[in-house]
């Protein structure tokens, strides 16, 4: 995809610790053309986490962030 290479995302954690999380694919979202799916690994560090804020940047604009808990 096109914009991959200007996706990025960040999760983070309790303690305030920033963590990247490698995309790995984008792409808009069947039958809904305003939207985008963005695929991302998630690191064996944040395995059972908890609680995370996640945001994503797109060509230097920064979304809100959306909580995301890892059991």
């Amino acid at each position: 995809p096109a914009d991959l290479p200007f996706v990025t995302v960040q999760a983070e954690d309790t303690q305030q610790r920033l963590f990247d999380l490698p995309c790995e694919a984008t792409e808009r979202v069947k039958n809904l053309s305003w939207m985008s799916q963005v695929t991302v690994r998630l690191p064996d560090a944040l395995a059972g986490a908890g609680n995370l804020n996640v945001s994503v940047s797109v060509r230097g604009k920064l979304s809100n962030k959306a909580p995301l808990r890892i059991e």
